[in-house]
């Protein structure tokens, strides 16, 4: 069977007329906010890949910003018992940007090619993704260097803005994956990789405000 996904942004071809469109109720709450953004943005002349740019840079910015606050000792934190440990979620935002990005433009992913995968020695394991993982695999994802990790976070990230800087926004409606109805289209995709990165940065800030707090 087909997985199906919620209706995110579409694009039709941009040599025509951008339209950025779907029903607002077949749409998450994000989606339908990052439809309207796209389409006032249009309005007054900014390119949807100079939208998707600055979305893109916001939440590995957000990490750069609290790198002083890191040590081997949060990054093993798990607020609230949870499974993932904030190294967890750090290598995992990296990851999801990294892995996805190189699927959409054909090259190495940065993991390998800048040595992280060397320099955080996190083994086969590290080499995934981090999704459908067991409480043990999540648990075995112990990064002690917390300027490795935020180095990574900020290569994958600048991976990503180098792709959408060249990228010709006629393409963003070209389909990159079929194995999901609907078809995802660049753009979606593109999208989808900006807010999971979002939202674990959230999830970082967060859970080193509680610790901070002492309410972990």
């Amino acid at each position: 069977m087909t997985p199906t996904r919620s209706v995110g942004t579409s694009f039709i071809r941009y040599s025509d007329i951008l339209i950025v469109g779907a029903s607002c109720l077949n749409q998450t709450a994000s989606d339908s906010f990052v439809t309207l953004y796209l389409v006032t943005i249009y309005a007054i002349g900014m390119l949807p890949t100079e939208v998707l740019l600055d979305f893109a840079r916001r939440p590995v910015a957000a990490i750069v910003s609290i790198r002083g606050q890191l040590t081997p000792e949060l990054l093993a934190a798990h607020p609230g018992g949870h499974d993932n440990s904030i190294g967890w979620l750090l290598w995992h935002m990296g990851r999801e940007i990294d892995v996805q990005l190189s699927a959409l433009s054909g090259l190495p992913e940065v993991w390998t090619s800048q040595g992280f995968a060397k320099r955080l020695g996190l083994g086969e394991l590290g080499d995934g993704v981090g999704y459908g993982q067991t409480s043990d695999e999540a648990r075995r994802i112990v990064v002690t260097d917390p300027q490795a990790l935020v180095d990574y976070v900020f290569a994958a990230g600048e991976a990503l803005s180098s792709y959408l800087s060249a990228l010709d926004p006629e393409t963003l409606a070209d389909v990159v994956d079929e194995d999901w109805y609907p078809p995802v289209t660049r753009a979606t995709r593109l999208v989808s990789i900006v807010d999971d990165a979002a939202q674990h940065a959230g999830q970082v800030g967060y859970a080193l405000g509680i610790l901070a707090g002492g309410h972990a």
